[in-house]
């Protein structure tokens, strides 16, 4: 490895205080968004000869990151000598959080020269590819201050192949072709291997020598150990079809790196056709490659922590932190449940926003029903400035409309033209698209479901004003099932992306194309609603059940337990059986047959009933339908959700169960016919008996305007019920929503070309001690499975079907999370049934990734029964965050309206439970009555605000732990062991 220009360190004040000097020495160095940094330790600038040097490899960044990302900014100073060193650790009493002292006074020469053959040896830390080393050898930026940073995970490049389309001469189709019709020639070159593999030149009409001088990039593997073809066709285009006049394949390997060729290709009669051939080396890429957080979140980290300091200090007084780096780190974490769980949570952030302790909280984190809550909070205009009463009363406005209502045709409509024009432009939908909308339009309303991105939320934190977002579902395999094989994929306003491989992409580039870390086509942000849909999609997998429960004009009550049950079908069970779940063509083929049988079927029923009275009916909801679709929006990227309606083919190849929907309009068309002429009946009767006696003018004045009324809720409720009932039967009988994977939500694989051969430990600074975690059952065992890059396509589904809470996220130690405040709202049997199924989850999945994490003795239920709050932590460990676990029950809430306010002995409103047979609050009920959004929310915000003193208590013993320097800092171990340690977990 070839030494550099040595460049000073990034420090801060504080850090200076409370470390030694870590000298490092930038080696193939890029900005956060680049795939390669790899830094070795050496000497400075101003003492590259043999100057001794105190080197100290921390874990968490000890006091000394928690400063640098969490207080201040970062500014350059001078590197200090050994002895202004010495001075300064003797000044700050380093020792109290320095755990290990790797080779004190280690000479300048025998640390670069072990340096070296630790890199040579660390494959997970170093990428030793040339094309990383080309990649990166412009970059000159000093390495980052997160110890995280030391970890360098796998970097993957590419080969960017440039065609040059030049010109062409003499292009002919022959003497009689051109006498016909002189050629409108243009090129296509289609590599296959690269994404988007076919790109065409513009057509030059009436031209036998064009110019075309257009320029074809293709992004391909590097060193391919298979010929990479090229199909270059020279064609005329045509009204009818386009004429092919010839077809030449090239092996692009031939092209090398550094190559700038030009080649002349000839095609029938003795067309020519100039085209230049680049490859180089691709140098900028769009995913981010690390261990350690994002910019923009350790930005947000110093403001926020700064904004928690203050207010813990107007808490706690005296106890409380003196400094930033006093303050612990709080989330507040809510768990799924459906519309259960965001009732839930809205209680809970009320009561925390009241008590102020949402202020000193760092993140929110949620998962399914809990996302639903952050989605419509984080997303209303009044939040975070007018607090959160305002969204919460929208949610509650929002949740007492029917869910299904969204069922009606127009809404219908919309919803399939904007998931058919998705599929258009090449993305992949499922019926998970499908749900989002109305997800989305029934929490957010059709106006800010149009406009909402997860993005958009950085307005809401940019300068620490509220918690971080943290939403989370999984990567899974249809397969295998998610409690076996699932890796967690966490979204935040900034960034998308999975841990465990280090592997991050911004979250307005979420919904691209990629191929080896680059995006090669560019769509626009995925819209909220969408990320709505994956987040909650256990519903959309179950859509079938969620709406025979939430149909009101259904005799057929399903025993609460079958419906809960589903949830365990879906966490042991596959999506799918044996086939490949990326297929070229697997969406597309679908809907292609669907819209084959649609025609096919449309066909005859159109020729049956072509001289019925409803055919008029039928072709005016065709006419109306098709004039929706506008050619002039053709092409218009879909990614506005609900207003990607317009759509150039006809309605009748849109999705193949309209058939069934129009045989549904025209069975109506002959009552709506019969129940109009009624109406008139009606309504001329009641004018002729307003002419009577005062009295009876008054009445008759009344029902007249019930027989306004009346008819068109009847007709709208009466279509309302037969349509939803139509709309299911027709979804769940297409192949393309009959099958659970078809449901489940399905994303462009972001790291598809890339070669996952192994994975980082979440904990790297810990030596694997996680052998007594694994037992005989199969849940969780084959976690240590990576994602194929070679799949365009990956499937995403509800977190909660592996455990129901999002720990995952909060527990990432690059977070340092002090205290959790965990929101359980699962289902269970039982009100009085334990309550800690989910958090056993939790744990075992901490032991197996080796998170510091409280034991959760369950014993605590049959000492004290059922109670609002469960409190866990770990004596023995005080670096083990501690959990504050709030069960969903009502107890105390019986008895007291406020804490420490007894109730009325006639004030029955509390006497309720959550969990038995006909109860509104199951984790299948979409639509709240008021009453029951009240009952449910004040129970919550009762049950927080009841344990006021118990949350300070334990923010103050999280201060303390700060202070004695014990918190959030896990074991120490050398450079050397942290490296065998990750070499291990990649080899294993």
């Amino acid at each position: 490895m070839a030494d550099e220009e040595p460049v000073l360190a990034q420090s801060t004040e504080s850090e200076t205080k409370k470390s030694a000097v870590s000298t490092v020495e930038e080696t193939k160095e890029t900005d956060d968004n680049k795939p390669t940094k790899s830094y070795a330790r050496s000497s400075s600038a101003s003492s590259c000869e043999k100057e001794e040097k105190v080197v100290v490899v921390v874990e968490e960044v000890v006091a000394v990151n928690v400063v640098a990302e969490e207080e201040l900014t970062t500014e350059v100073v001078e590197e200090k000598s050994v002895e202004e060193v010495n001075e300064i650790v003797e000044e700050t009493e380093v020792e109290e959080v320095v755990a290990t002292v790797v080779d004190t006074k280690v000479s300048i020469e025998e640390e670069v020269k072990e340096e070296e053959n630790n890199n040579a040896e660390m494959e997970v830390i170093i990428p030793t590819t040339a094309h990383a080393e080309e990649a990166s050898k412009s970059d000159n930026k000093p390495p980052s201050d997160d110890p995280y940073s030391m970890f360098k995970v796998q970097a993957h490049v590419c080969d960017l192949l440039v065609v040059v389309v030049l010109e062409g001469r003499n292009i002919t189709k022959g003497t009689f072709g051109d006498f016909i019709d002189t050629p409108d020639p243009y090129v296509e070159v289609n590599i296959y291997e690269a994404p988007d593999s076919i790109k065409k030149t513009e057509c030059i009409s009436n031209d036998p020598n064009p110019k075309w001088f257009e320029t074809l990039r293709y992004y391909l593997p590097t060193n391919p150990s298979e010929p990479t073809i090229a199909k270059i066709r020279l064609l005329d285009s045509n009204y009818t079809y386009d004429e092919d006049m010839g077809v030449i394949e090239m092996d692009v390997n031939e092209i090398k790196v550094g190559d700038d060729i030009v080649k002349t290709f000839k095609f029938m009669n003795d067309s020519e056709v100039d085209i230049q051939f680049k490859r180089e080396v691709n140098t900028e890429y769009d995913l981010r490659y690390s261990l350690a957080l994002c910019k923009e979140e350790k930005k947000f980290r110093e403001k926020r922590k700064k904004r928690a300091m203050v207010k813990m200090r107007e808490l706690l007084g005296g106890d409380g932190p003196g400094n930033v780096r006093e303050t612990p780190c709080i989330a507040v974490m809510g768990s799924g449940g459906g519309y259960r769980a965001l009732i839930g949570f809205t209680g809970a952030i009320s009561a925390l926003a009241e008590m102020e302790i949402l202020d000193c909280a760092t993140y929110t984190v949620g998962l399914s029903g809990s996302t639903w809550c952050m989605s419509s909070l984080y997303s209303h205009p009044s939040f975070p400035d007018n607090g959160v009463d305002h969204a919460i009363e929208d949610m509650r406005k929002n949740m007492s409309k029917n869910f299904l209502s969204l069922l009606r045709p127009s809404s219908v409509m919309r919803y399939v033209n904007s998931v058919r024009a998705k599929r258009k432009w090449g993305q992949p939908v499922t019926f998970t698209d499908f749900f989002g909308l109305a997800v989305g339009e029934h929490l957010l309303g059709a106006e800010r479901m149009e406009t909402a991105r997860l993005s958009d939320f950085s307005e809401k934190i940019d300068e620490g004003q509220a918690p971080f977002p943290l939403m989370t579902c999984l990567h899974v395999r249809s397969d295998v099932s998610a409690m076996i094989y699932h890796e967690w994929m966490e979204f935040s306003p900034y960034e998308i992306g999975m841990a465990k491989y280090g592997t991050f992409v911004r979250t307005s580039d979420f919904n691209n194309k990629f191929f080896m870390g680059v995006v090669s086509k560019m769509y626009t942000e995925a819209p909220l609603h969408f990320l709505m849909g994956v987040w909650g999609s256990a519903f959309s997998i179950l859509f079938d059940r969620l709406v025979k429960k939430n149909d009101k004009s259904t005799n057929q009550e399903q025993n609460k337990q079958q419906l809960e049950s589903q949830f365990t079908e879906l966490r042991q069970g596959k999506f799918r059986a044996d086939d490949d779940e990326d297929s070229d063509d697997d969406d597309e083929e679908d809907l292609n047959e669907v819209d084959k049988a649609h025609a096919e079927h449309e066909q005859k029923e159109l020729s049956a009933t072509a001289a019925s009275s409803a055919a008029s009916t039928i072709v005016a909801i065709t006419v109306t339908a098709a004039c929706i679709s506008s050619p002039k929006e053709e092409n218009k990227q879909p990614g506005d959700g609900a207003s990607e309606n317009k759509e150039t083919a006809p309605v009748k190849r849109d999705i193949g169960f309209f058939a069934k929907l129009k045989s549904f309009f025209n069975s109506k068309s002959k009552d709506r016919a019969a129940a109009a002429a009624e109406e008139a009946e009606k309504k001329k009767a009641e004018e002729e008996a307003a002419a009577q006696a005062e009295e009876e003018a008054a009445a008759q004045a009344e029902k007249e305007k019930e027989a306004q009324v009346e008819p068109q809720e009847k007709e709208k409720e009466e279509d309302g019920g037969g349509f939803k009932n139509v709309v299911l039967q027709a979804l769940m009988t297409t192949k393309f929503f009959s099958n659970r994977e078809y449901r489940a939500g399905k994303i462009l694989n972001f790291m598809r070309g890339l070669e996952v051969t192994c994975s980082y430990p979440l904990s790297p600074f810990v030596v694997n001690k996680s052998a007594d975690a694994h037992t005989n059952t199969t849940d969780f065992s084959r976690l240590d499975d990576t994602i194929s890059g070679k799949k365009k396509r990956v499937m995403l589904v509800d977190a909660g079907l592996t455990f129901n809470s999002p720990y995952p996220a909060v527990l990432r130690p690059q977070r340092f999370i002090d205290l959790i405040l965990s929101f359980d709202f699962s289902a269970r049997d039982e009100d009085v049934m334990e309550p800690f199924a989910e958090l056993k989850l939790a744990e075992k999945w901490a032991r197996l990734h080796n998170i510091p994490f409280p034991k959760i003795d369950t014993d605590v239920y049959k000492r004290e029964g059922l109670k609002e709050l469960y409190i866990f932590k770990d004596e023995d460990n005080p670096r083990a965050p501690i959990i504050l676990h709030f069960c969903l029950c009502n107890v105390q809430y019986r008895k007291y309206s406020a804490p420490g306010v007894p109730r009325e002995e006639d004030d029955t409103s509390a006497e309720f439970d959550i969990f038995c047979d006909g109860s509104p609050y199951s984790t299948f009920d979409f639509q709240y009555e008021d009453k029951e959004f009240d009952n449910l929310h004040n129970l919550i915000k009762f049950n927080t605000l009841l344990n006021k003193d118990k949350i300070l208590d334990s923010i103050e013993e999280c201060v303390s732990l700060r202070k004695e320097g014990k918190a959030r800092i896990t074991e120490y171990h050398s450079f050397s062991d942290v490296k065998i340690e990750c070499k291990n977990h990649a080899n294993m």
